[in-house]
């Protein structure tokens, strides 16, 4: 606004003693005295303009600086990042190499110089020991991992201790599940209690249900759980409808093989489909009530086109991708590389599982 008023002053002030000169060499004080309140108005402008400008010079400079801060953190970030990851594949890769060496011979852990084990010797009861070490070894690093990523995600925001968690839940394909396995399903939170059951469904209605295995940091608020998943072969949905049945959060990442946000648990309801009925809405607002998370965002962890599991990220603030979700491209390729030894772990425990079956 300044800028232009003084430009208008100047001309004004320019073209002023041309229009009335004569006025102005006889001192006439009705031409002399605008001329000089003209030349005042101006001077104000011009101390206005110059404190707008230094204003304007020193917001500018405030946002370099921050944009700088904020390079220089995002630097540390990565720095910190290939630190941390080399740390991770230097468990991973010897965890995936017992995995496979068990998988690929289960008797070659049976010690050769003792002639009462040969390879082909082996019992079952050893055979079950050898896998039970396998899989314990490919927990600890699960849950090595389940730290990182939070630690990752919090170092990306640079928020304060324990204000991020992480957690990984497990897809079980209906149609596969054995009937103990089922039994176990069904003894756990969000299926025995039918908090997220639809009226009259049973899980057997369901694709797949989702459990919650490990956690980064222990939730004491919340326990094993398991969630029902929707898909195209539901027995109790209609072919073209089975998504509006969709609970938010990870059974949607799930089903639709596809990364979900949620940005705000308060308003969760703005994320409910239509379809979904009333009952397991009141049970996932009355979830997340007391509770420190605000919002979340669910990775689907896909084995080629089959989806096996979702790495659940908590924040304790909203939009934990930011504002409209702007960062979430940037933090999913941040963390990535997580997802993809997660799929490793879990891919080499179901194989692990499969000898002793």
């Amino acid at each position: 606004m300044y800028e232009v008023l003084r430009v208008c002053l100047v001309i004004a002030i320019a073209a002023f003693p041309i229009a009335v000169r004569h006025q102005l060499e006889a001192l006439n004080w009705w031409y002399v005295s605008p001329f000089l309140a003209l030349t005042g108005i101006l001077a104000v402008v011009e101390f206005l303009y110059d404190r707008e400008k230094v204003k304007t010079s020193k917001k500018e400079l405030d946002d370099a600086r921050n944009a700088l801060d904020e390079t220089k953190h995002r630097m540390e970030h990565l720095r910190e990042r290939g630190l941390s990851m080399a740390h991770l594949m230097g468990k991973l890769l010897p965890t995936m190499l017992r995995i496979e060496k068990t998988i690929e011979g289960v008797h070659d852990q049976v010690e050769e110089n003792d002639e009462a084990k040969r390879r082909d010797k082996a019992t079952p009861a050893e055979i079950r020991q050898f896998v039970r070490v396998a899989i314990d070894l490919s927990d600890q690093v699960i849950l090595d991992l389940l730290k990182a990523v939070a630690e990752e995600v919090r170092a990306y925001w640079a928020k304060p201790a324990d204000s991020v968690n992480s957690n990984l839940m497990v897809a079980h394909r209906v149609k596969e599940c054995e009937p103990a396995e089922m039994a176990r399903l069904k003894g756990l939170p969000g299926l025995k209690g039918r908090e997220f059951l639809e009226f009259r469904r049973g899980p057997e209605s369901y694709e797949h249900l989702l459990e919650l295995t490990h956690w980064g940091t222990p939730d004491p608020a919340v326990p094993s759980l398991v969630l029902p998943v929707e898909g195209p072969d539901s027995g109790d949905v209609s072919s073209d409808g089975w998504r509006e049945h969709l609970i938010p959060g990870a059974p949607t990442a799930l089903a639709l093989q596809t990364d979900v946000v949620v940005d705000d648990t308060i308003g969760i309801e703005k994320d409910f489909p239509s379809k979904l009925d009333q009952h397991v809405k009141d049970s996932i607002v009355k979830y997340f009530h007391g509770k420190a998370v605000r919002s979340f965002m669910c990775m689907v962890i896909l084995d080629g086109a089959l989806p096996i599991g979702v790495l659940n990220i908590e924040a304790t603030w909203p939009q934990i991708c930011g504002p409209l979700g702007k960062e979430t491209s940037n933090l999913t390729k941040s963390i990535d590389h997580y997802r993809f030894c997660l799929l490793q772990l879990i891919s080499g425990q179901r194989r692990l599982e499969k000898l002793v079956a």
